[in-house]
């Protein structure tokens, strides 16, 4: 390790050290629940549940691991996309569970440290284009080309009125897709692989496929696309949470963690076939 990244590492341990800190938890958080929120029908491998509506994911793992021992407890309710984003507006929700920058979330919210950057994809019926669908002509003739999105996901890698966002659910954009309304749908690689569409994996359809789409950097805005053309995904923290900030200093200091160990690849891999990943990308 290099002398600058084991000063970091050291300073970030520390924050949680301090964070943690038997009077400061029992001052703030001890007892007391703090609650995200994402969309009914999860966000595989991120925030999800099973039949016993239990919240499961690699972000849900992550802050586990981040209140461990702080008196916090973790409590994730799953709602209509238009629900839970006005029960995060409201306070009523402390946590966006993972989603991609915000220029407005990242205003009214404190912001982690990025934690996975996802692959995004297009994902397409092959018994209407057997030969494929291809980025580069999407791109090029974007007015011949509709694509299905969900409400509220701003979509800035396409034009105005590309992408149809009047879905409230993912079971209906592919189902809307699938009937001929649009031509793709756009979503991260990661969740395609493990969505759950009609009690299936979404790419176990023989129907469906699935082609990565690089996205462009935007210049003065690097949060948003990596240079590789991925998307960071980041935790969103409400800024009147009580002693937010030594709260977020123990989630970047765990992501710092994580991500130095490699405990992101082996905490990924319990949602997610990483072998699949590598060979869609």
């Amino acid at each position: 390790m290099s002398r600058v990244a084991a000063t970091i590492l050291f300073a970030a341990l520390a924050l949680v050290v301090c964070a943690g800190s038997p009077a400061r938890a029992g001052e703030a958080w001890q007892g007391r629940a703090i609650h995200g929120c994402d969309v009914e029908e999860g966000y595989r491998p991120f925030t999800y549940y099973e039949q016993d509506r239990q919240p499961r994911g690699y972000d849900v793992d992550l802050m586990r691991e981040a209140i461990e021992g702080t008196g916090l407890r973790l409590e994730v309710r799953f709602l209509p996309p238009k629900r839970c984003a006005s029960a995060a507006d409201s306070g009523e929700m402390d946590l966006d569970m993972a989603d991609p920058w915000s220029d407005a979330l990242a205003e009214a919210w404190l912001v982690s440290h990025p934690i996975w950057h996802t692959t995004d994809a297009l994902f397409y019926d092959r018994t209407r284009f057997p030969g494929g669908l291809t980025v580069a002509e999407i791109r090029a003739h974007p007015a011949a080309h509709p694509g299905c999105g969900i409400f509220g996901y701003p979509y800035e890698d396409f034009p105005k009125g590309e992408i149809d966002t009047s879905a409230y659910t993912y079971d209906t954009a592919f189902t809307r897709m699938l009937s001929g309304h649009c031509e793709f749908v756009v979503e991260a690689l990661e969740f395609g692989l493990e969505y759950r569409y009609r009690g299936r994996r979404l790419l176990e359809d023989p129907r469906l496929a699935v082609v990565t789409l690089p996205l462009r950097p935007q210049p003065g805005a690097p949060q948003k696309v990596d240079p590789d053309g991925r998307f960071p995904y980041y935790i969103y923290l409400r800024r009147t949470f009580p002693d937010a900030p030594a709260l977020l200093a123990r989630i970047d200091a765990t992501i710092a963690l994580w991500q130095r160990t490699g405990k992101d690849r082996e905490v990924m891999a319990r949602y997610l076939d990483l072998a699949r990943l590598e060979a869609a990308r």
